[in-house]
């Protein structure tokens, strides 16, 4: 920009142009505040959605049966069995005796003094059955153990073949992929001397997992059990001595349904705290960037409110409501937990704490769930709604900005032509001045 100091004029016309110019700006001023006040409650407002968020999955931990009446399962010797829960089951014990593990197919070729080397075993062909059906592959006197290893591979049988050097040379194996006598493998020979079926080289027969459940006998052609008792899983490690049992262990697992609850009430009150900041009356005014008033706020709190208030539709006796459970609403809106009420009604109402909690799409936890899913679903959610309304709003207020600065910087391009033109203006009549003054001198001499 050209600078003019108004040397003709007197006038400082640079300090007039550039307050001509901030009077003018006033209004991107007043647009690029209220920029920065939707900046500022787009930021709570994202906070405020993260913590629903936290609350909805704490409460989707809870919505089901199954997670309101968790359980723990023992082994009383882990070398044997191990368990796991992995479905709805109830307290139980019951007695495991392994009496043989699950095995798979393992046999051995001969030892051959090269694994390269053709004509070693004969002419003939080789019979393979897999729980594909048989199949045979020819065998002649070309044929190495890596030429007859590569014949198998190529029939895509569910099995797996290596070449071992034993230290004197090398043999074939084949064994099959998994254990059970599903997944046996048998081979035999037709004029060979591989020697795959020879009894000696035969390591390990496909057999059945065979076990004692509280005497019961059950086979499984896995060592992996997961259907002998309801909702648990069984892992068979090793074979018992006659007469060895191991006892299975399933109890209600207190502990982890209230650390569930403690986490639910704890994102429930870390929503509500973020709630009465911004909305309380603490006698001093508002920041602008306040989310006081707010209708969001307010739904927010009467939603999830209600979500834990209500009876729990089918839940009858003494445990109707979370109240009821030690889970109860306090005079400021947080939640407020008794864990030995929780301990106690777990204790003699499981199902009455199941149906509370967990009831499929009618209890405590799924109403719960869905209240703050209405806030924070990625495209219908009411805070996401209203965060795609201020982007939108303050994309509009860009577009006011660019405009009033494309206004502004024409009308200070005006202005510093206008003021040079006047400067050039004044400058000239004073040279007029000056040149008369002096013709009138000359002429008075």
């Amino acid at each position: 920009m050209v600078s003019f100091s108004g040397l003709a004029t007197g006038l400082d016309t640079s300090t007039i142009i550039s307050q001509l110019v901030k009077a003018e700006s006033a209004p991107i001023d007043r647009l690029t505040a209220k920029q920065t006040v939707i900046d500022a409650k787009s930021k709570k407002l994202t906070t405020l959605r993260t913590k629903l968020d936290d609350l909805r999955n704490a409460a989707l931990a809870l919505d089901t049966r199954k997670e309101a009446l968790p359980v723990a399962v023992s082994s009383s010797n882990t070398s044997r069995v191990t368990a796991t829960v992995t479905g709805g089951t109830s307290p139980t014990s019951f007695e495991i005796e392994v009496q043989s593990l699950a095995k798979g197919s393992r046999t051995y070729s001969n030892s051959f003094a090269s694994s390269g080397a053709s004509g070693l075993f004969g002419t003939g062909s080789l019979e393979i059955t897999t729980s594909s059906g048989t199949t045979s592959i020819a065998v002649d006197g070309s044929d190495s153990l890596t030429s007859v290893q590569r014949k198998i591979e190529a029939l895509g049988l569910p099995l797996t073949t290596s070449i071992l050097n034993d230290g004197a040379g090398y043999r074939l194996q084949i064994a099959g992929t998994g254990v059970g006598t599903a997944n046996a493998v048998t081979v035999n020979e037709v004029g060979l001397t591989l020697g795959l079926n020879e009894p000696g080289n035969v390591k390990s027969v496909a057999s059945d997992a065979r076990f004692l459940l509280d005497g019961i006998p059950m086979t499984r052609g896995s060592n992996t059990v997961e259907n002998a008792f309801p909702g648990v899983t069984l892992e068979l490690e090793s074979e018992s001595p006659t007469g060895e049992k191991t006892t299975i262990g399933v109890t209600r697992d207190s502990a982890t349904l209230t650390a569930a609850v403690k986490k639910m009430v704890d994102a429930f009150n870390a929503v509500n705290t973020f709630v009465q900041g911004e909305s309380s009356w603490t006698g001093n005014q508002k920041p602008l960037d306040s989310l006081s008033g707010d209708s969001t706020l307010r739904s927010v709190q009467s939603r999830l409110r209600n979500a834990l208030i209500a009876p729990v539709s089918g839940a009858t006796g003494a445990h109707t409501t979370v109240a009821s459970l030690g889970i109860s609403l306090q005079r400021d809106g947080s939640l407020q937990l008794d864990s030995a009420k929780l301990a106690a009604a777990l204790a003699s109402d499981p199902e009455g704490v199941a149906t509370v909690l967990g009831q499929d799409g009618t209890g405590a936890m799924a109403l719960l769930a869905e209240q703050a899913d209405y806030f924070t679903d990625s495209s219908t959610g009411a805070i996401t709604s209203r965060l795609t309304s201020m982007k939108n709003e303050r994309r509009r207020i860009d577009d006011q900005i660019t405009n009033m600065q494309a206004r502004i910087d024409k009308y200070q391009a005006q202005l510093v032509k206008q003021y040079a033109t006047l400067e050039q203006t004044i400058s000239g009549l004073q040279n007029q001045g000056s040149a008369l003054t002096a013709a009138l001198s000359s002429l008075s001499k």
